[in-house]
């Protein structure tokens, strides 16, 4: 389910907030939900039963412009969504 918030579209299944962009971004990263794609967006995958993996590509995240202001390299969100994931659970 999609809904549509200050002229982004965020997926409310995965129970993500889009007041805390930073947060979503690297819990969907520690959890492998997100990928980054050769243009080095940040994507979500979506679930797909056909596939080998019980995934596919997805859209691009609606954080990902607020993660790629945050973190400028791939291996920085990576090792924060690392470091940061215990303190969520």
């Amino acid at each position: 389910m999609t809904t549509h918030t200050k002229g982004r579209e965020m997926d409310t299944t995965e129970g993500l907030r889009a007041e805390d962009p930073i947060h979503a971004a690297l819990e969907a990263w520690r959890t492998g939900r997100a990928y980054v794609d050769n243009g080095g967006n940040y994507r979500l995958y979506e679930l797909d039963p056909t596939s080998p993996r019980g995934k596919k590509r997805g859209r691009i995240a609606w954080w990902n412009k607020e993660a790629k202001q945050a973190f400028p390299e791939v291996f920085d969100l990576h090792h924060a969504a690392v470091r940061e994931g215990g303190k969520w659970s």
